[in-house]
């Protein structure tokens, strides 16, 4: 799966498909440092690497997940993870649809109909 980091300004973004351990540890060894990550695989437990989170070191994460999907994703581990290394996460099973914007000097999230400054 392609990861592909997109930026504007000061802000910048890490799409990450469906990207498992080996293209996530190869991504380490690039700068990936990004403000707002798409969790990897639906936040599978199989594909959550330390590291990877480590050098990314996200403000936000988003996981795209179907509503009481049969794969149980995003895994408790994951979640976990993210919450104790202090990033805010949005999910699509929960909170629907996530926008995002950005002016390159600030970043907004809306995933209700309230617009918040991250």
């Amino acid at each position: 799966s392609l990861i592909c980091k997109i930026s504007y300004g000061q802000i910048d973004f890490l799409f990450t498909g469906d990207s498992d351990l080996q293209n996530q540890y190869y991504a380490c060894q690039m700068e990936i440092e990004a403000e707002v990550v798409k969790v990897p695989h639906h936040g599978s437990a199989n594909n959550l690497l330390d590291e990877f989170y480590e050098s990314a070191k996200p403000q936000v994460a988003v996981i795209s997940a179907g509503l009481d999907n049969s794969y149980g994703h995003p895994h408790s581990a994951v979640l976990d993870y993210l919450e104790e290394s202090g990033v805010r996460i949005y999910r699509t099973d929960q909170n629907g649809a996530v926008q995002m914007w950005t002016d390159g000097n600030s970043l907004y999230c809306r995933p209700t109909n309230d617009k918040e400054e991250v």
